[in-house]
């Protein structure tokens, strides 16, 4: 029998230190793809960890990168060149596109062969708006856990949260949770990681400003991960946070609702709807004495068994 060819795999991916960056790096390392093609951001970034990759979707690397391979892997957008995925058809590359809802224009310019979608909350949105024009398939964002690895974590005392690039429309809640900060009646510290300078100073909070080049080595101090998240389509953070051991207090959100215990989220005040880029999302507004109140229920409190959940 004819040995069965292994498909050859092409890559538009990021190496900034941002969720999308880990995703690129984590599927790069694991997938070993033939070429990648690094979006260029207006971040640090880190092209090492791409051997061989180029930078920059123009018209002759989008040439290079589609040249000799059998399927193209891409995070968010296709680049942002729509134009992608017909080019991509003509040469008989089979496209598949792990899309963020916000992002999506409406409607879509072109179809990848595979919508593979991180949250269910994507699945619903883009199951029904595309139905069978293409095929729409659930896959949770994977963790690199030999990376991210699990220590057991015994009492709630520090509450750790990541800031990151500040994240469009505040969306991480680090607003939020600074306010609740000077609300808080226990004797909680609340651990910040940036990478943006933070105009704010309290006894109870410890802010660490820098862009951490290993995504990993964010994940050892902390004992509870805070996330007030306004919106998402993608649960990362969540799932790298329960991967260290961290359980994690959340906004009652989807994609989040249904996976996390309901003893762990907070209530959204009320839903507003914003436009995000191309599509109108639902936006949590987030009181912040429901997180101070959230915090303060759990601390000091035994999370040995919270831990082992995350776990």
């Amino acid at each position: 029998m004819e040995a069965r060819r292994k498909r050859r795999i092409g890559l538009i991916g990021f190496a900034s230190n941002s969720g999308l960056g880990s995703l690129s790096w984590e599927f790069t390392r694991h997938l070993r793809p033939e070429r990648v093609l690094l979006v260029k951001t207006r971040y640090a970034e880190f092209p090492d960890r791409f051997p061989g990759a180029r930078r920059g979707v123009t018209g002759e690397n989008i040439d290079w990168l589609l040249s000799g391979i059998d399927v193209l892997i891409m995070f968010e957008t296709p680049g942002g060149e729509w134009d992608i995925l017909h080019r991509a058809r003509k040469r008989g590359v089979r496209t598949v596109l792990i899309p963020m809802f916000e992002c999506m224009p409406k409607p879509w310019p072109a179809l990848p062969d595979l919508v593979l979608c991180p949250s269910k909350l994507d699945y619903s949105i883009f199951r029904t708006e595309i139905g069978s024009a293409a095929k729409v398939q659930y896959l949770p964002v994977p963790v690199a856990r030999d990376r991210i690895r699990y220590r057991r974590r015994t009492k709630a005392r520090i509450f750790e949260h990541h800031a990151g690039h500040g994240g469009l429309l505040g969306r991480n809640g680090t607003h939020e949770l600074l306010v609740a900060a000077s609300m808080l009646k226990s004797d909680a510290k609340i651990l910040i990681y940036s990478q943006r300078a933070l105009d704010f100073s309290h006894p109870k909070v410890d802010i660490r400003v820098g862009n951490f080049e290993n995504y990993w080595d964010l994940w050892g101090a902390g004992d509870v991960f805070v996330f007030p998240h306004k919106f998402d389509g993608l649960s990362l953070p969540i799932q790298e946070a329960l991967s260290s051991g961290m359980p994690v207090l959340s906004t009652a959100i989807e994609p989040f609702l249904g996976w996390l215990p309901n003893e762990w989220f907070f209530r959204a005040a009320e839903q507003t709807e914003m436009r995000v880029f191309h599509r109108y999302v639902d936006v949590a507004v987030i009181d912040p004495a429901d997180i101070a109140a959230k915090i303060d229920s759990m601390y000091d409190r035994d999370i040995t068994e919270a831990s082992a959940l995350a776990n």
